[in-house]
C-alpha cells in the first residue's frame, strides 16, 4: 500500500520536523546564552530555593 503523494510533493523532509528542529535548537540557544550571566543564574537559583 503505497502513500498517495499530491502533485508537486516531494518526499523527504517534512516542513514540520524542520520547524520542530529549528524551536528547539532555538530554546537551547536561549539557555546556554542564560548561562553566560552568572548573575541571571544566581537570581533564578536563589527564587527556586525561596519556594522552599
Amino acid at each position: 500500500m503505497k502513500s498517495e503523494m499530491k502533485p508537486g510533493m516531494k518526499p523527504g523532509i517534512k516542513i514540520g520536523s524542520v520547524a520542530l528542529y529549528l524551536a528547539a535548537c532555538a530554546v537551547l540557544a536561549i539557555v546556554f546564552a542564560a548561562y553566560l550571566q552568572p548573575s541571571f543564574m544566581l537570581d533564578l537559583g536563589t527564587r527556586f530555593v525561596m519556594c522552599f
